[in-house]
């Protein structure tokens, strides 16, 4: 057996292993680079959000939204996004101009994790998010959205 066997029969080998493992690697490849792309905002994900909208916000315009995580509730089915128009307080606070829009006994209700107290404050849109929804690491996410036509688009920025 001469060396050109020898490395062809190797060739077929491997050409073989690898054919036979396909279904247990590449899954796990596809997984992989699947979160890697999510994780750095490379993903769309769609989602009818429920809004609060504070002030005017024209087509086009770009707000930084807050996205609460309600203790005791999951990301991204109770995902709600607050769009005010001051955007500069600190990144874990609730927007100041949200809280001075609700009634108190409303938002009491909201701080013991009810969504459904305050609902009537929202509006529900579609929004496609760039970024991963469904974090776990802060009670609160921003997100720099842009008013379309027919809802809104949000870059993840934390």
């Amino acid at each position: 057996m001469d060396f050109t066997d020898t490395v062809g029969r190797i060739l077929g080998v491997v050409f073989i292993a690898v054919w036979i493992t396909t279904p247990f690697w590449v899954p796990k490849l596809y997984r992989s680079v699947k979160r890697s792309l999510d994780n750095s905002g490379w993903l769309e994900h769609s989602h009818d959000t429920p809004i609060w909208i504070g002030g005017e916000w024209l087509t086009g315009e770009y707000r930084i939204c807050k996205m609460p995580l309600m203790p005791g509730h999951n990301l991204p089915s109770s995902a709600h996004l607050l769009c005010g128009q001051n955007s500069e307080q600190g990144a874990d606070l609730w927007p100041v101009d949200f809280i001075a829009s609700i009634p108190d006994h409303d938002f009491y209700e909201l701080m013991s994790a009810n969504w459904g107290a305050v609902e009537q404050h929202f509006h529900v849109l579609p929004v496609r998010y760039w970024g991963r929804i469904d974090r776990t690491g802060q009670l609160m996410f921003s997100w720099r959205c842009q008013r379309q036509a027919r809802g809104l688009e949000c870059k993840a920025l934390n």
